[in-house]
Protein backbone atom coordinates (compact mmCIF):
# COMPACT_ATOMS: atom_id res chain seq x y z
CA UNK A 1 0.00 0.00 0.00
CA UNK A 2 2.70 2.20 0.90
CA UNK A 3 4.41 2.19 -2.52
CA UNK A 4 0.90 2.98 -4.71
CA UNK A 5 0.23 6.15 -2.33
CA UNK A 6 3.72 7.68 -1.61
CA UNK A 7 4.13 10.87 -4.12
CA UNK A 8 7.90 10.29 -5.42
CA UNK A 9 7.91 13.74 -7.36
CA UNK A 10 11.16 15.42 -7.01
CA UNK A 11 14.20 17.07 -8.72
CA UNK A 12 17.27 18.11 -8.59
CA UNK A 13 18.12 21.86 -6.99
CA UNK A 14 13.87 21.52 -6.72
CA UNK A 15 13.57 25.25 -5.65
CA UNK A 16 16.96 26.63 -5.39
CA UNK A 17 16.45 29.32 -3.00
CA UNK A 18 16.49 26.56 0.07
CA UNK A 19 19.51 25.50 -1.71
CA UNK A 20 21.62 28.56 -2.05
CA UNK A 21 20.02 29.52 1.65
CA UNK A 22 21.91 26.67 2.60
CA UNK A 23 25.20 27.29 0.61
CA UNK A 24 25.50 30.76 1.96
CA UNK A 25 24.94 29.27 5.98
CA UNK A 26 27.82 26.17 5.12
CA UNK A 27 30.44 29.10 3.98
CA UNK A 28 29.72 31.72 6.77
CA UNK A 29 28.96 29.15 9.87
CA UNK A 30 30.44 25.91 9.25
CA UNK A 31 33.72 26.53 7.11
CA UNK A 32 36.10 26.20 10.67
CA UNK A 33 34.27 23.94 12.62
CA UNK A 34 35.79 20.56 12.94
CA UNK A 35 33.08 18.22 13.86
CA UNK A 36 31.36 17.02 10.70
CA UNK A 37 28.42 18.42 9.85
CA UNK A 38 24.81 16.69 9.81
CA UNK A 39 21.89 16.38 7.48
CA UNK A 40 19.00 14.43 7.42
CA UNK A 41 16.84 14.54 4.38
CA UNK A 42 13.19 13.45 5.06
CA UNK A 43 11.64 12.55 2.88
CA UNK A 44 14.12 11.32 0.66
CA UNK A 45 12.27 10.07 -2.02
CA UNK A 46 14.02 8.76 -4.90
CA UNK A 47 17.46 11.19 -3.28
CA UNK A 48 17.68 14.54 -5.28
CA UNK A 49 17.32 16.60 -2.64
CA UNK A 50 19.72 14.43 -0.28
CA UNK A 51 21.84 14.18 -3.16
CA UNK A 52 21.82 18.37 -4.35
CA UNK A 53 22.87 18.91 -0.67
CA UNK A 54 25.81 16.97 -0.86
CA UNK A 55 26.64 18.46 -4.29
CA UNK A 56 26.05 21.94 -2.62
CA UNK A 57 28.59 21.11 0.44
CA UNK A 58 31.28 19.58 -2.13
CA UNK A 59 31.11 22.43 -4.43
CA UNK A 60 31.88 24.68 -1.53
CA UNK A 61 34.73 22.98 -0.67
CA UNK A 62 33.47 21.10 1.88
CA UNK A 63 35.38 17.64 1.96
CA UNK A 64 33.88 14.28 2.26
CA UNK A 65 34.60 13.74 5.37
CA UNK A 66 33.53 16.80 6.84
CA UNK A 67 29.52 16.00 6.47
CA UNK A 68 27.21 13.13 6.70
CA UNK A 69 23.91 13.08 4.96
CA UNK A 70 21.26 10.81 6.12
CA UNK A 71 18.24 9.93 3.47
CA UNK A 72 15.53 8.25 4.51
CA UNK A 73 12.04 7.70 3.21
CA UNK A 74 9.24 4.89 4.24
CA UNK A 75 9.37 3.68 0.44
CA UNK A 76 11.57 0.90 -0.24
CA UNK A 77 10.89 1.39 -4.00
CA UNK A 78 12.14 5.33 -4.25
CA UNK A 79 15.14 4.06 -1.93
CA UNK A 80 16.10 1.70 -3.95
CA UNK A 81 16.22 3.95 -7.06
CA UNK A 82 18.21 6.53 -5.16
CA UNK A 83 20.59 3.96 -4.16
CA UNK A 84 21.48 3.15 -8.02
CA UNK A 85 21.56 6.67 -8.64
CA UNK A 86 20.79 6.64 -12.53
CA UNK A 87 18.22 9.39 -13.53
CA UNK A 88 16.19 10.66 -16.23
CA UNK A 89 16.10 13.98 -18.42
CA UNK A 90 12.44 14.79 -15.39
CA UNK A 91 15.01 14.60 -12.76
CA UNK A 92 16.76 17.83 -14.03
CA UNK A 93 14.66 20.96 -14.05
CA UNK A 94 15.12 24.62 -14.39
CA UNK A 95 17.26 26.69 -15.99
CA UNK A 96 20.73 26.79 -14.39
CA UNK A 97 21.38 22.75 -15.68
CA UNK A 98 25.42 23.06 -14.86
CA UNK A 99 25.74 20.84 -12.06
CA UNK A 100 25.07 18.13 -14.16
CA UNK A 101 27.17 18.15 -16.59
CA UNK A 102 30.16 17.95 -13.65
CA UNK A 103 28.26 15.47 -10.97
CA UNK A 104 27.17 13.04 -13.28
CA UNK A 105 27.82 10.83 -16.21
CA UNK A 106 25.83 10.42 -19.29
CA UNK A 107 24.39 6.85 -20.00
CA UNK A 108 22.84 6.43 -23.34
CA UNK A 109 20.47 6.86 -24.87
CA UNK A 110 18.51 9.45 -21.94
CA UNK A 111 19.74 8.87 -18.62
CA UNK A 112 22.66 10.11 -16.28
CA UNK A 113 24.12 8.52 -13.46
CA UNK A 114 25.32 10.48 -10.31
CA UNK A 115 29.06 10.28 -10.10
CA UNK A 116 30.45 8.18 -7.43
CA UNK A 117 31.87 11.35 -5.31
CA UNK A 118 28.26 12.52 -4.84
CA UNK A 119 26.59 9.34 -3.90
CA UNK A 120 29.59 8.74 -1.39
CA UNK A 121 27.98 11.26 0.52
CA UNK A 122 24.68 9.89 1.21
CA UNK A 123 23.25 6.82 3.59
CA UNK A 124 20.24 5.86 2.32
CA UNK A 125 17.26 3.79 5.08
CA UNK A 126 14.15 3.00 5.54
CA UNK A 127 11.87 5.01 8.10
CA UNK A 128 8.64 6.76 8.62
CA UNK A 129 8.66 10.07 10.54
CA UNK A 130 5.79 9.09 12.50
CA UNK A 131 8.43 6.39 14.58
CA UNK A 132 11.51 8.33 14.10
CA UNK A 133 11.90 9.11 18.00
CA UNK A 134 13.29 5.36 17.68
CA UNK A 135 15.76 5.55 15.55
CA UNK A 136 17.30 8.98 15.68
CA UNK A 137 19.14 10.63 18.97
CA UNK A 138 18.16 14.00 20.31
CA UNK A 139 19.99 17.18 18.80
CA UNK A 140 21.58 14.66 16.34
CA UNK A 141 21.74 16.67 13.53
CA UNK A 142 22.33 20.64 11.97
CA UNK A 143 19.90 20.61 9.47
CA UNK A 144 16.99 19.18 8.41
CA UNK A 145 15.31 18.83 4.93
CA UNK A 146 12.11 18.07 5.12
CA UNK A 147 9.62 19.63 2.25
CA UNK A 148 6.68 18.80 1.13
CA UNK A 149 5.41 16.04 3.49
CA UNK A 150 3.66 17.51 6.37
CA UNK A 151 0.84 18.72 3.58
CA UNK A 152 0.20 14.76 3.54
CA UNK A 153 -1.08 14.68 7.38
CA UNK A 154 -3.79 15.18 9.80
CA UNK A 155 -3.25 17.25 12.33
CA UNK A 156 -2.49 15.06 15.25
CA UNK A 157 0.15 13.51 12.81
CA UNK A 158 1.53 16.35 11.79
CA UNK A 159 2.21 17.44 15.42
CA UNK A 160 4.31 14.76 15.89
CA UNK A 161 6.15 14.63 13.13
CA UNK A 162 7.11 18.35 13.66
CA UNK A 163 7.80 17.61 17.42
CA UNK A 164 10.38 14.49 16.21
CA UNK A 165 11.78 16.87 13.63
CA UNK A 166 12.56 19.62 16.46
CA UNK A 167 14.34 17.12 18.71
CA UNK A 168 16.10 15.90 16.25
Amino acid sequence: LIEKIVVPETWFFRDRVPFDFFARHARQHWRKRESPIRILSLPSSTGEEPYSAAMVLLDNGFARDRFQIDAVDISEHALRRAMLGIYTQNAFRGQDLRFRDYHFTPVPPDRYEIDANVRECVNFRQGNILEMDTWIAPASYDTIFSRNLLIYLDEGPRNRAVESLYRA
